[in-house]
């Protein structure tokens, strides 16, 4: 009796989210014969990635907070001659990771790639339980954030880093974050900022 033989071949990881990838498999023997074994296969991901998921989602990281604040100068600078030296809009970014205390020593963070160009990172401990992070003019209100219970802020301060021209693959409208996790090198990929009311200056 002839029995069916199926073979896989591993072509890679696929991203299903920011924080989640999956392993892709393909038939490469009878492939109308192998659909048990490919469900078989597809679960055991699902299971490796529900057990894996606390290492590969978090990696020292439980949640990450990303936020712009667009800034208007009252007093813009000009040259000998009269005309602006800018434009008079800045952008100000705040980026929070949402840790675990313990985590804090394992966690190094070096460079950010954030709208096309790199930045090194400087970092601060967030003692206070509540964190001002905005202004909301129209409900005349700052805008505060907290971690989660158990948990605390690391804050990333970010600078230019004009003369590095490494290449990168960061979200189109997010950023990537460069760093490590228990001495291993480690990226973790943000797909958005959110946009916070943006400060007019007199």
């Amino acid at each position: 009796m002839h029995r069916s033989v199926c073979h896989f071949s591993f072509l890679g990881w696929r991203r299903i989210s920011d924080n989640f990838v999956l392993p892709v498999f393909i038939a490469i023997d009878r492939p109308k014969t192998c659909v048990v074994m490919k469900l078989l296969l597809y679960c055991t991901s699902l299971l490796l990635l529900g057990s894996n998921g606390s290492f590969g989602q978090t990696a020292g990281v439980q949640r990450w907070h990303a936020f712009l604040t667009v800034q208007y100068k009252g007093t813009i600078p000009v040259d000998e001659n009269g005309n602006p030296t800018d434009d008079g809009i800045d952008t100000a970014y705040t980026i929070l990771a949402e840790v675990l205390p313990a985590d804090t020593s394992h966690l190094q963070f070096t460079k950010i790639f954030l709208r096309q160009q790199w930045w090194a990172v400087g970092k601060r401990t967030v003692t206070e339980k509540q964190l001002t992070i905005g202004y909301d003019r129209e409900q005349n209100k700052a805008i505060n954030i907290s971690p989660a219970s158990g948990r605390i802020f690391i804050q990333l301060y970010l600078s230019p880093l004009p003369g590095n021209k490494e290449p990168a693959v960061a979200p189109k409208d997010g950023l990537l974050v460069v760093g490590k996790w228990k001495g291993r090198k480690k990226d973790w990929s943000i797909s958005s900022l959110k946009a916070l009311p943006a400060i007019y200056y007199p």
